[in-house]
């Protein structure tokens, strides 16, 4: 759900379902993880995460942790790149590649 614009909600809910399942909490972070280093995110993106792991493991699986976790995914969703950005990033790596000037 990090992969497209509007993936917001469903993204909260395949964590939530991930948890509930009592499937592995440390896969799903790592998910998460590179989620946000594939996306070449912004301090706050890696900040936001860094809290939010930290939170859950104080929390653990608890109906709390898994909002924390759900809520993580779901800021992510919401910063990840736009179609334009995803285009904006196809250009410079285009004129890169032909060794243009980027400005």
């Amino acid at each position: 759900m990090l992969d497209r614009h509007g993936g917001m909600e469903m993204a909260g809910r395949y964590v939530a379902r991930h948890l509930t399942l009592s499937h592995d909490a440390g896969a799903l972070i790592a998910t998460l993880i590179r989620a946000v280093l594939r996306e070449d995110a912004g301090f706050h993106s890696y900040q936001m995460l860094e809290a939010s792991v930290a939170q859950f493991r104080e929390w653990g699986p608890t109906p709390e942790g898994q909002r924390i976790l759900s809520a993580a995914a779901r800021y992510l969703a919401a910063h990840s790149p736009t179609e334009r950005a995803d285009l904006q990033t196809a250009v410079v790596a285009r004129k890169l590649a032909r060794d243009e000037k980027l400005y």
